[in-house]
């Protein structure tokens, strides 16, 4: 009985982190969430309009999926009153970053399958707001897990920098881009 009660905690959990997913980053009209500029939304009204339109949650409920996601989708500002999603697709918004000088090297964990396009045309944002880029290549490899056959690739970012090309760097050590042109990229 205990394992089915825990079994349950987890999916309500993955459940729960997937809808507020969707909506801090895609369609936050379907809770009626207004975000600001920022992407930010008051994590109190959040709540009250999710645990309305959806079903019921509280604080410490969002407050474990945003302190436990291992994709780090989440975030609050410093006082715990607003949340948003973590730079990514979907909404645009301006996260308020400079432009930083980044590491020599970043790492992008690609799919094997598109090794080819990105030789030929580098990496591009698709559907995100910025390529996004890693400190290591274990980490870039872990953020590519649900890409087919992933290859690290080593991004020479300082050399694109001093090339006119712009980094920030984003909360969790993620760093970011608007394109990696394909003749800084290199096989790991």
């Amino acid at each position: 009985m205990e394992e089915f009660e825990e079994q349950e905690a987890y999916k309500f959990i993955r459940n729960t982190s997937k809808l507020l997913n969707i909506l801090l980053r895609h369609k936050p009209e379907q809770a009626h969430l207004e975000l600001d500029r920022n992407g930010w939304t008051d994590v109190r009204q959040m709540i009250s309009k999710v645990s309305r339109s959806h079903y019921p949650i509280d604080f410490e409920l969002v407050k474990h999926i945003v302190f436990t996601n291992d994709k780090r989708r989440f975030m609050f500002n410093e006082d715990l009153t607003k949340i948003r999603a973590t730079p990514g697709d979907g909404v645009v918004f301006d996260l308020g970053l400079l432009p930083v000088v980044p590491p020599e090297f970043l790492y992008y964990g690609a799919s094997a399958m598109f090794l080819d396009d990105i030789a030929k045309w580098g990496i591009n944002k698709m559907n995100k707001q910025y390529v996004h880029l890693s400190p290591d290549a274990d980490t870039a490899m872990t953020a590519a897990a649900k890409r087919i056959g992933p290859v690290p690739l080593k991004i020479a970012a300082l050399e694109m920098y001093e090339n006119q090309i712009l980094f920030y760097q984003s909360d969790f050590d993620v760093w970011l881009t608007d394109h990696v042109p394909s003749q800084y990229v290199s096989m790991e």
